[in-house]
């Protein structure tokens, strides 16, 4: 799958629209059905997203930090089918662009036989095109569009502001549902041995502070259980204690990801780790 900035006209394909952030089982009923008419038509599927996000260039102090970086959804919208992530540079002179030129420039550089959105889809300048001016366009230019309805879960809509909250709350097996898949970030730690300290990516949310069962994996090689720990009084730093001795990542970049919240707060090294070595035992 191909990440493409600086989008040339291309052919036909089946065109998903959004940001995308944290491809979460509402962004994945997009890309299924995105998928289903791009195997129906045999044409390429593809996402067009911008980045950054809009609000970090309109206004920086409320744009909110991400779930997922550009490469992870990427890798996570390769396992729908997307053949191409478009991503357009978001600034103040695509923000002023006007709904119809919007249409037509996408219209343009795709040449989309079909189009497919989002229930709470804007764009243009001050996000006042709608998907009901995508049908519209639509209509009058013999494309096909599917407005995908919300999602909802544990009886409310699945949205990444939802899931935002629910990671900072700790309520991480509720996001982990909404999500459709484990909350995880990637880094090289500033030391080696089974006990290592990673930077926090300052992009991405920050789950609430306390201890975590999860997993760290290495390109290429299996995952292996470990203790995640994140302290309030070190809001950049991410403690992972890997649970097999003999291991040592030596400075080498891995992943990881959050299975189960064990404690939030504080708490004592040996207890967490005793914590999370019961939490394994319980779901071999």
């Amino acid at each position: 799958m191909e990440i493409i900035w600086n989008v040339e006209p291309m052919e036909a394909c089946v065109l998903v629209l959004g940001m995308f952030d944290g491809v979460h089982r509402g962004h994945q009923e997009l890309l299924m059905q995105g998928a289903e008419q791009a195997g129906e038509r045999k044409i390429p599927l593809v996402v067009w997203t911008f980045e950054p996000h809009p609000l970090e260039v309109l206004c920086p102090e409320k744009a909110p930090r991400r779930l997922t970086t550009l490469q992870e959804r990427a890798e996570y919208m390769a396992g729908y089918g997307v053949d191409r992530l478009c991503v357009t540079r978001f600034d103040r002179e695509v923000a002023a662009t006007q709904p119809q030129t919007f249409l037509e420039n996408m219209q343009h550089m795709f040449h989309p036989a079909s189009l497919i959105c989002g229930f709470n889809y804007s764009f243009g300048q001050g996000g006042r095109g709608k998907p009901e001016d995508l049908s519209a366009y639509g209509r009058e230019h013999g494309i096909g569009v599917t407005v995908v309805p919300p999602v909802e879960i544990a009886g409310d809509t699945v949205s990444s502001t939802r899931i935002r909250l629910l990671l900072e709350e700790g309520q991480l097996r509720l996001a982990s549902r909404l999500l459709g898949h484990a909350y995880g970030f990637a880094g090289r730690p500033e030391d080696g041995g089974q006990y290592l300290r990673f930077a926090w990516p300052k992009e991405k949310v920050l789950p609430a502070a306390g201890a975590y069962a999860g997993y760290i994996r290495e390109k290429g090689k299996r995952s292996r259980p470990c203790l995640i720990r994140l302290e309030e009084q070190r809001e950049g730093e991410a403690d992972v204690s890997v649970l097999e001795d003999g291991y040592d990542l030596q400075g080498r970049e891995a992943g990881i990801t959050f299975m189960d919240i064990l404690r939030k707060g504080g708490g004592a090294d040996q207890e967490d780790i005793k914590l999370a070595q019961a939490w394994f035992r319980a779901h071999r």
